[in-house]
Order: C-alpha cells, then structure tokens, then sequence
C-alpha cells in the first residue's frame, strides 16, 4: 500500500516485479493482476490471498509482529467507523486522543454519499469529501461534541462517539500507548 498522489484520503496499491510496475490501483488485486498480466502477456485474474501467501498462517504471523498499530473498526449502528491514526494526550475533552488522531467513516451528506473525516490537531476538524474528493463541508471547534452540534446531522450521536475516542477498544489502545507514551499511525 502506497500514498495515493491524486486522491490523498484513499490509499493505492502498486506490484513491482522485475522492473514492471503496476502504477498506482484502487486495491492490491488490480496492482497484482496488472503486473501479472504484463509480465505473462494473458488476462488471468490472480487471487491476491494466494499470490501474497494470506492463506499461511506462518507468513501472517511474521507480518504483523513487530506492527505497533492496526487501524481500528468500529461499527456504529449501520455505519464503519475507522480510525487510523491515534495518540495519547491528557486533555479530558479528547478523551486521552492526542493531536494526529485521525478517523472516518462514510454517509450521505446534503442527499449524497460522503466520505466524514474527523481529525484532533490543534482542536477538532470535520471535513466532508464527495465521490470526486471535493472538500463540501469544513469546521472546526475545540471538542468532538461541539463540531457535531454545529453541522446538525446524526443528532443521536454525540460528536465523540462518530469521532471513536469513546470506544472501548480505542479507550483500551489508548492505555496502552500511555504505558508506552507513543503515537501510531497506520502509515508508519
């Protein structure tokens, strides 16, 4: 997985292989089948989890064990909430999330499918994309609850619940990372 250049908040995917690159995908599979289909000159579709060796538990183990942070799912009624960035901070209206916090989640918007991004820096920041990642909504406010009272939509939640820093999981990796006092990103 690689840092999409032309649409930052979605990831990309290339295969290199002897020297045939994929260029950047929407997902591991294309970049597979791409490399693959240039290197043997057919149009075979390859299954990512066998050409990656997914299906190996061994090879999974050696993966993920020295990964300090996997990005979170949370489900939120009927939506997925993912927070792929987090950090510890000892301000009580963060709920322990440190600036670099980072979490998404999609819904309709003003009638459209919209991509929610909910970050802490400095405060809290709402932004909401498009299909075509065109900004349609920006604000920030100093907490979670406070920038989802301004927009007026999902009123059944409060703002730090859609954010995730309320979530169990997240509370528990925070705890963690203070026995540790670091900050993980899934980018790292």
């Amino acid at each position: 997985m690689i840092i999409n250049n032309k649409e930052t908040y979605k990831p990309g995917f290339c295969c290199l292989c002897d020297g045939i690159d994929s260029e950047i995908q929407l997902n591991s599979t294309a970049a597979i089948n791409n490399t693959y289909n240039q290197i043997l000159n057919n149009k075979t579709k390859y299954s990512e989890i066998v050409v990656l060796s997914f299906d190996d538990e061994i090879i999974i183990h050696e993966l993920v064990e020295d990964i300090l942070f996997f990005s979170i799912f949370i489900h939120l009624d009927h939506f997925l909430i993912v927070v792929s960035q987090i950090g510890i901070s000892s301000c009580e209206c963060y709920y322990d999330a440190i600036p670099g916090y980072l979490s998404t989640f999609m819904t309709k918007f003003r009638g459209k499918q919209s991509l929610f991004v909910q970050s802490i820096k400095d405060k809290c920041y709402l932004d909401i994309y498009d299909k075509d990642f065109i900004n349609k909504y920006h604000n920030e406010e100093i907490t979670s609850n406070e920038i989802w009272k301004t927009i007026q939509i999902l009123k059944k939640y409060d703002g730090a619940e859609l954010f995730g820093i309320t979530n169990s999981y997240v509370q528990k990796e925070l705890c963690k990372l203070k026995k540790n006092s670091i900050m993980c990103m899934s980018n790292q």
